[in-house]
């Protein structure tokens, strides 16, 4: 599954909560720590590629209930506003559009 190359997420199913990764995407980062203003970050994830390792979930997600990927093939995260938390940690803040729906997002990491 994650290989250190892969975008992880949860999902849950009823009260059950399970990991995925989306192993396809492509990433244009402009990222410089001294200057966040100028920063920015655009993902595009192939929704076909995320998976669960468990067949009967991998079955289901790319039908109409979950990711819809006929539909919607890809998923799209944009970053344009950046803070420095402490040390080595950030908070990206941008928008992930998911099944057509477009959302604030925010996503910690950690730049080594």
């Amino acid at each position: 599954m994650p290989d250190g190359k892969a975008i992880t997420w949860q999902g849950t199913q009823g009260a059950q909560i399970f990991n995925g990764a989306c192993s396809t995407f492509n990433a244009d980062i402009a990222f410089d720590p001294a200057d966040l203003e100028a920063s920015s970050v655009a993902v595009q994830i192939d929704m076909a590629k995320c998976l669960t390792g468990d067949a009967q979930k991998d079955t289901y997600l790319p039908l109409t209930p979950w990711f819809d990927v006929a539909e919607f093939p890809k998923a799209i995260f944009d970053a344009h506003n950046f803070k420095h938390i402490k040390d080595s940690s950030y908070m990206a803040e941008g928008a992930m559009t998911l099944k057509g729906v477009t959302m604030p997002l925010s996503l910690p990491f950690t730049l080594t």
